[in-house]
């Protein structure tokens, strides 16, 4: 079949070189680029091999590697701003089995990058369509035969933490704000945090980044839904197969190690 095929451009998240922070923007610009670091590192650990994705283990574990390379005093502050998340008492409460604090600490800081995919059963805080970038990752085909949308423009003046409607690019770049400002209340600012850990993580898992259009079969302007339309043996779709199959799903990291937590 002769087509064009298009592959996805990088999303528009551009991050400069470590400098000397002021006291509380530091700790917003040092989150972001550790979580790159972390995903960059992991990417090349396991190249060429297939790669891991973001289940509840995929997504502790790469939030708690983050945290490992901020200074003590940016992990006090850290701390101190999950401390004040309205969900705190209810989705933060680590497994009763856990050997200490520290590592009750430690379940916490993990449990910043997964709380979003906890908030999809909690509509005041659901943001559906914020765990994926909309547009393409790839065309097959002519493009002129399918309803393949446009990438998300800019984040809109007037998003909030309760606009509904966003894009991984759009809602990193409106909670990336919200943490870094003093002014706004700290619960927005504790849930800002947990977005921005999961998006940075999400951006990177290829099914999050854009949907597949192919001529005759995936047309709509949904495309393939981010692989969930590809249906697998395992785990029934791609999508599914991708977030959990490799993942190390209820692994959580310690300073000794893996350590299975109970529910």
């Amino acid at each position: 079949m002769h087509g064009t095929i298009i592959w996805h451009e990088s999303l528009p998240l551009n991050f400069g070189k470590k400098q000397n922070w002021l006291p509380l923007h530091d700790v917003t610009i040092i989150i972001i680029m550790n979580l790159l670091k972390i995903l960059l590192s992991i990417s090349i650990v396991l190249s060429p091999t297939p790669l891991c994705a973001w289940s509840e283990g995929g997504h502790h574990i790469i939030t708690l590697l983050a945290f490992d390379l901020l200074e003590p005093g940016e992990k006090s502050q850290l701390l101190s701003i999950l401390d004040k998340h309205p969900r705190f008492a209810e989705d933060f409460a680590p497994p009763s089995n856990l050997p200490n604090e520290n590592e009750a600490t430690r379940w916490r800081v993990g449990r910043i990058g997964y709380w979003p995919d906890i908030a999809r059963r909690q509509p005041t805080f659901h943001r559906s369509t914020w765990h994926y970038e909309l547009g393409h990752s790839l065309v097959i085909g002519e493009a002129s035969t399918m309803k393949v949308p446009t990438r998300p423009g800019p984040l809109p003046s007037n998003a909030t933490l309760q606009t509904q409607e966003l894009y991984i690019s759009q809602a990193l770049g409106l909670c990336t704000k919200v943490l870094a400002d003093s002014s706004q209340p700290d619960s927005d600012r504790a849930v800002a945090l947990c977005w921005i850990a999961h998006l940075v993580a999400d951006a990177h898992q290829p099914c999050h980044a854009g949907s597949l259009y192919m001529e005759k079969v995936f047309v709509e302007q949904d495309g393939d839904r981010g692989a969930n339309s590809i249906l697998t043996k395992q785990k029934k779709n791609m999508h599914a197969l991708w977030d959990q199959y490799a993942a190390m799903n209820g692994v959580i990291l310690t300073d000794d190690g893996p350590f299975k937590a109970k529910d």
